[in-house]
């Protein structure tokens, strides 16, 4: 349960710390390339923080496969997710409106979801045995 809960906490911290510094950038575009980047990259961060770090992996290949995965899986659940919301519009300060963007809000969704897939199928072995034959040590 902590892992699930720390896999979910870390992709959501990858996912607001992208969509923050895209938004700082001054990219506000809705639909277009960079709502698919900014998806697309809190999955591929998302994977790469979650779980097993990349330099403790017995290969480069998992690290890179679960960042390839998180990058089509943002983009999927972008993809799947930008028709059911709508842009929502608040007020942050008395003298302008600030209109939310769908993947302001998506970004650290994805990022926690994959962040929580990833930490729990990936983050170690708690107590299981190991599985090659031979002497104990």
């Amino acid at each position: 349960m902590l892992r699930a809960l720390l896999g979910l906490v870390k992709g959501l911290i990858v996912g607001v710390g992208l969509s923050y510094a895209l938004l700082r950038l001054g990219f506000s575009d809705d639909g277009g390339a960079v709502a698919y980047f900014a998806c697309a990259g809190a999955g591929a961060l998302a994977g790469l923080v979650c779980g097993r770090l990349p330099w403790r992996s017995e290969t480069l290949w998992t690290p890179a496969m679960k960042a390839l995965m998180g990058a089509a899986a943002g983009a999927g659940l972008y993809a799947a997710g930008h028709p059911l919301l709508p842009n929502v519009t608040v007020v942050r300060v008395p003298f302008f409106w600030v209109t939310v963007r769908h993947w302001l809000f998506l970004a650290p969704v994805v990022g926690g979801l994959y962040g929580l897939f990833v930490e729990v199928d990936d983050g170690g072995s708690a107590g299981v045995p190991d599985p090659r034959p031979g002497p104990k040590q």
